[in-house]
């Protein structure tokens, strides 16, 4: 955590060669790296082969946090490694949606570009909607998704 934090990229690697725990190696490094924006570092957490969901219960948190912490800052370069290496199932994608699309972030656009049609549908996109206040823009944001869906099954 320390070596990912510091942006220690040397240390990183070494450490990745003793294939130590991989939930504390890629989740809880991952997460500190995250937070200090560093991205050479993230990419080689990301890489080293093994992805980060779809997780337990616990490590749910920490998928929430490494999005967040990007997500405020506008740090889109690493958001864009998060979207293409972490593994989510539909309802960490749901809540993570959900999350961001309260906190307005352009990461949702991501993940949808990412996911939607799978693991997510156009029932999973209307309730997600449904979710939120009438006057969100987030609706604003789930309707060309929702429509896009709904036209791939009528086809």
């Amino acid at each position: 955590m320390a070596a990912a934090g510091q942006g220690d990229l040397q240390q990183v690697y070494a450490l990745l060669k003793r294939e130590l725990d991989p939930v504390v190696l890629h989740g809880t490094a991952l997460r500190a790296a995250v937070q200090s924006e560093h991205e050479q570092v993230v990419a080689t957490l990301l890489e080293h082969g093994h992805r980060v969901g779809p997780a337990p219960a616990e490590t749910r948190a920490l998928r929430q946090s490494c999005f967040m912490q990007p997500a405020d800052s506008g740090f889109m370069s690493i958001i864009r490694m998060l979207v293409d290496h972490i593994v989510f199932d539909a309802v960490a994608l749901m809540e993570m949606l959900h999350i961001l699309l309260r906190a307005r972030s352009p990461a949702v656009k991501l993940l949808l570009d990412r996911f939607a049609g799978s693991p997510l549908s156009a029932g999973d996109l209307k309730l997600l909607s449904h979710r939120l206040p009438l006057e969100d823009p987030g609706r604003d944001v789930l309707c060309p998704y929702y429509l896009a869906l709904q036209h791939q099954l009528r086809s």
